[in-house]
């Protein structure tokens, strides 16, 4: 199964209902198949092929969603770009996917370096004009693409390249297939018996995996309505869920707390929700018994990997357990393990390593790395976990140095590199600190040169606000005399983590 199949058949069995909305505007399925027959034609008629690579940067609109589709359609790979990611990162990753045509609004090619955009063939704009670009309503002109795809000789092509921070470097590209995207929404639909009878809304980018396939092909494939809301403010993001109504909602949990901030929770009508979905990272309790309350709906906790898709749920029907991931969701299997890769004990904590039909294809253009990763048949995890008498799995912490904030890895190791190149910096160090809202908080702590003055806080924000991801820049930047030490004499995270907790707390 490809996306294209998803789509021909939605709109043979549901013609007339709404794919997509937007505030001023609704899709059927006929058309929405036409745009994207269309779109993927105009693609392949400048000299595209399939496996070629074309970069997005768009907001959540209708154009977005369309044209995911249809370079998927085309057997083109789309390679998402983001607007809060500064130019020199967008230009990394044009450059280590070869990308040969952008796909973007004059308002955003400023995000993307002109270096870089000289490196691209076509450059295409949804709307305004530019020097040497392309308009997308150009394309949209072409006649449909014949029912025969380029790429039919591939069950399984890639459909798109996302890249995710890790701890120790640049962004890893992640490369998903079309049919194993289709297996995690299927995997979805059946865990919480989704049908064309659902709706739902996202706020959130459908250039990232979890809501590409929750919000966009999940709807696609039973029928059902997705409202996109753009600009993803929360005053916005509550009219429309008025509007909407929708049956389920996915999110993680720090945007769960600016929702439940606004009055919007309290006027706004529940009574269609089923449950309300946590993912990118743990709830706390105090959020957990804010959604039941405020909300009334099953909160429920989804657990999941950019590189495996979705691994565990907790229950609908089950109490709400603190660090409770729930249990492996259908044909996902789970090893727990040592330090010497042997299964542990029941009850013990042991590091987690999964195994499913959904897991990425690799790491684009990283041989070594997808073999360290997934060599093993098992995809390796950093996570620990624990299993309770009842069966249900229980987060225990990371076996790394990886900072997770609002369910997006920190870029760690870019963080540092940034510091220290600052005139002023002589030592760096990153690490997590605990936050109810947003998982982690990236904290700095950093040493002057001698006779350096200290450039402070706002100063040192701003250098390193344009050298990393915007979910990457520390939350504090403090200075040290001297660094904690082990009796090794490594610095003592530990003791660094402890001492962001007193300054966080406001103690002396």
């Amino acid at each position: 199964m490809i996306i294209q199949q998803v789509l021909e058949e939605s709109a043979v069995r549901y013609p007339a209902r709404i794919a997509l909305k937007t505030g001023d505007a609704a899709v059927p399925y006929a058309e929405l198949v036409e745009r994207v027959a269309r779109l993927a034609a105009g693609l392949l008629t400048l000299g595209l092929s399939a496996g070629d690579r074309v970069a997005v940067l768009l907001p959540n609109t209708v154009e977005f969603a369309t044209t995911l589709l249809a370079l998927n359609w085309g057997g083109l790979i789309a390679v998402p770009l983001f607007a809060e990611y500064p130019p020199a990162e967008n230009r990394e990753i044009l450059s280590s996917t070869a990308a040969r045509a952008l796909i973007t609004s004059t308002a955003l090619l400023p995000g993307v370096p002109v270096d870089a955009q000289a490196s691209l063939t076509w450059i295409i704009l949804t709307e305004g004009e530019a020097g040497g670009c392309l308009a997308y309503g150009d394309l949209m002109a072409s006649a449909p693409l014949a029912a025969e795809r380029p790429n039919a000789a591939d069950p399984d092509p890639i459909g798109i390249i996302v890249h995710t921070s890790g701890s120790t470097g640049r962004p890893k590209g992640v490369a998903q297939s079309q049919a194993r995207l289709i297996g995690r929404a299927d995997l979805f639909i059946k865990e919480l018996s989704i049908t064309a009878d659902d709706r739902t809304l996202t706020a959130h980018h459908l250039g990232r995996p979890v809501f590409l396939v929750t919000d966009l092909l999940v709807m696609l494939r039973v029928g059902g309505c997705l409202t996109l809301v753009e600009p993803p403010t929360t005053d916005l993001f509550w009219q429309r869920y008025r509007e909407c109504r929708p049956t389920y909602y996915l999110t993680p949990p720090g945007y769960t707390y600016q929702l439940l901030d606004l009055a919007g929770t309290a006027t706004a009508d529940h009574s269609d929700l089923r449950f309300w979905i946590n993912v990118g990272d743990r709830p706390g309790e105090e959020l957990s018994r804010r959604v039941t309350t405020r909300i009334g709906r099953p909160f429920l906790n989804m657990f999941g990997m950019t590189e495996a898709g979705f691994l565990a749920i907790t229950s609908p029907s089950s109490p709400p357990k603190p660090g409770s991931i729930g249990r492996p969701m259908a044909g996902v299997e789970v090893q727990l393990v040592d330090q010497d890769n042997r299964e542990v004990d029941p009850g013990e904590v042991g590091r987690m390593r999964i195994r499913s039909p959904y897991m990425m294809v690799g790491y684009w253009n990283d041989t070594l790395l997808s073999h360290r990763v997934m060599g093993s048949g098992w995809l390796e995890t950093q996570d620990l976990m624990q299993v309770d008498r009842d069966g249900d799995y229980l987060f225990r912490g990371r076996d790394s140095e990886t900072i997770v904030r609002n369910g997006a890895n920190v870029a760690s190791v870019r963080v540092v590199e940034s510091l220290l190149e600052h005139p002023a910096v002589a030592e760096a160090v990153l690490v997590g600190l605990p936050d109810p809202c947003e998982g982690q908080i990236p904290i700095a702590f950093y040493r002057l040169k001698a006779g350096a003055g200290d450039p402070g806080e706002e100063s040192l924000r701003g250098w390193v606000s344009t050298r990393v991801d915007a979910w990457s820049i520390p939350a504090r930047h403090l200075p040290l005399d001297r660094w904690p030490t082990t009796p090794q004499g490594k610095v003592d995270k530990r003791k660094l983590i402890d001492m962001a907790e007193t300054l966080a707390a406001g103690s002396p």
